[in-house]
């Protein structure tokens, strides 16, 4: 597909699934694919990927089996094959370039891949990408046959599932399995030494910005890179250098990011969400590849009264976002859902969306950086704990951070929630250890940001104090946050929820406290499924609820923040803001007065 352009906008508006690496050769391959249920495991034995006639019936991809977008119908299974015939015009539409990449952003859990009957990849985890790299000339005659296995243990409660459930219907707070592909799968054409990977850092007080990046392929003595950095279509920075090896770090001087005054303009925030774009070259011998890449220039500290971005306060107003659809259910109906949702946030006056026990799709990301809100960025939890689930969740959450680190957006990393996969890691040291790895291995890949080890309860190590707290009434939370002495017996008792929030180091206000969930207030529903933390009839008293408690925590002189639950109606947790469909359950200048409200005084 052709974009021709040098702004990545113009890729995120034609739905290209990977905005911060955009390169023009590429092809979607969602669509129809043949389609198969393997209740038996027979398609290893069989060897289907050799035989995709094999595979009968018919499927849309991405959407999950059983979705009523995939055109599938509901089968308890968890094991699945696809197959897609890629013809040589479409590989001719790709241009004469020597390397065949097939790139598939998400199969749960377990993936194989063959092309042409030869395997060409095993991966394992549903919630980060999977890739084949193929010779181009594999592909000229008759084209290319991918097939792809994907296994789904429906009760494996040790693999990252986060809201899928185990049992046949959905319960609780538990929703549809989105066993095999459940987000795009795409193909792209790449030179014999290209760009794999690059990741932005800036530095807004020393005035530059680090460029790591990754090539593949042969490396010649004469290879170089080109880096322009532009604002606006201005020319900011620019380098060019020999390149000796494969993975390099790059420094560009931007002095204007660390200016008392011209770094208001560039550095980016969510009331000023800019970006500068980027556009690398690489030179190897007779191999060139060019990509259009973005950044966003700030900073985030967690200090103690407050989470601080570009070394000022700010007032977290969050909801928490599950990223369902009843017709395709963790995958969106198209991509401009994605920015949908994200829209639907700012509406109602909120800076900041936790992305609730998912990966969020990097076009999400995209346009959070672009449209300017906070992302709090988390993993699917697991519901036990063992070696397995530990290296799954570990490899996991590695593939996460190297994927998604240069978003400006994302200002907190949550690796776990509620003690979700650590179901006893008050008292087990085993599962503290496991914690406190996964934390400190963040830190040390990632300084810029702040890491919340255990959102919620029963936290180790944390920069911020994340608390949930469903109280139903205002009186009730603003209790528990009205005064500093409040807080501390808040944390230092038995929990809001039953459970001790802090479980080392007590808290001496040393770091900001945020109320990370509370809310779901549901407006009552006669379907006999529907439900919410509690539940009220009609709008008049749906809106006096949902004020009570947020003016509760608003008011709070400790609380830095909180994070409503939640966005959108999810199934049969119907405590959205708004419904399923994206309606709103009250007007939206109704709604935006009760989230945004000027921040505490402290905190302007």
């Amino acid at each position: 597909m052709e974009i021709a352009s040098d702004t990545f906008v113009s890729w995120l508006n034609a739905g290209y699934p990977r905005p911060q690496l955009c390169r023009e050769q590429w092809l979607t391959l969602c669509g129809p694919w043949n389609f198969a249920f393997d209740p038996d495991n027979r398609g290893l034995v069989e060897e289907w990927y050799r035989h995709p006639d094999r595979l009968s019936d018919t499927i849309t991809v991405p959407y999950p089996p059983g979705s009523p977008l995939s055109e599938v119908e509901p089968v308890d299974c968890d094991i699945v094959w696809y197959h897609r015939h890629v013809t040589p015009e479409d590989v001719l539409s790709l241009g004469s370039l020597p390397r065949l990449i097939v790139h598939c952003e998400g199969i749960d859990h377990i993936a194989d891949m063959w092309i042409n009957g030869q395997h060409v990849a095993h991966h394992e985890g549903g919630y980060t990408p999977v890739k084949a790299e193929v010779p181009a000339s594999t592909a000229k005659a008759d084209g290319l046959d991918i097939v792809i296995r994907a296994y789904d243990e429906r009760l494996g409660l040790d693999q990252p599932r986060g809201k899928q459930d185990w049992r046949l219907n959905p319960h609780d707070i538990w929703y549809e399995r989105m066993t095999g592909v459940w987000r795009d799968i795409w193909m792209e054409a790449v030179p014999a030494t290209y760009i794999d990977s690059v990741h932005w850092q800036s530095d807004i007080h020393e005035g530059c910005v680090t460029c790591d990046m990754h090539l593949s392929g042969p490396l010649s003595p004469e290879a170089w890179t080109q880096i322009t950095l532009t604002y606006r279509g201005q020319v900011v920075a620019r380098t060019e250098v020999n390149l000796r090896q494969r993975r390099s770090t790059l420094t560009l001087p931007l002095p204007e990011i660390a200016h008392p005054h011209e770094g208001k303009s560039i550095l980016w925030s969510p009331r000023h969400p800019n970006l500068i774009d980027a556009h690398i070259e690489v030179t190897a011998g007779e191999s060139r590849d060019h990509v259009v890449s973005y950044l966003g220039a700030r900073s985030v500290e967690a200090r103690a009264e407050a989470l601080f971005l570009n070394d000022r306060p700010i007032y977290v107003r969050g909801v928490l976002d599950q990223g369902y659809w009843p017709d395709s259910y963790f995958t969106p109906p198209s991509h401009a859902h994605l920015k949908e949702d994200i829209e639907c946030a700012l509406a109602l006056g909120f800076n900041t969306v936790r992305v609730h026990q998912r990966t969020p799709d990097q076009r999400y990301l995209a346009w959070a950086d672009y449209l300017g809100i906070m992302v709090w960025a988390e993993y699917a939890s697991a519901y036990t704990f063992s070696p397995q689930a530990a290296r799954w969740m570990w490899d996991g959450w590695m593939e996460m951070l190297h994927r998604d680190m240069s978003h400006p957006c994302i200002t907190a990393w949550v690796p776990f929630n509620e003690s979700w996969g650590v179901p006893h890691i008050r008292n087990n040291p085993q599962q503290q250890a496991f914690v406190d790895s996964i934390v400190s291995l963040t830190r040390a890949l990632d300084s810029t940001r702040p890491v919340i080890a255990n959102d919620g309860w029963e936290q180790l190590d944390t920069d911020i104090v994340t608390i949930h707290d469903y109280a139903t009434t205002g009186d009730t939370l603003a209790a528990n946050y009205e005064t500093p002495d409040a807080v501390d017996r808040c944390v230092h008792g038995a929990g809001p929820q039953g459970r001790t929030i802090l479980l080392r180091a007590p808290w001496t206000g040393d770091k900001p406290v945020i109320v990370s969930e509370f809310g779901g207030i549901s407006l009552w529903h006669d379907d006999g499924e529907s439900w919410g933390y509690d539940v009220v009839s009609t709008p008049e008293e749906y809106r006096e609820m949902v004020a009570t408690l947020f003016v509760a925590l608003q008011k709070s002189p400790v609380v830095a923040g909180y994070c409503y639950t939640q966005l959108t109606d999810t199934r049969q947790e119907t405590n959205g803001l708004y419904d399923a469909d994206r309606r709103p359950k009250l007007p939206i200048d109704k709604l935006r007065a009760i989230v945004d409200p000027s921040a505490p005084s402290r905190l302007q």
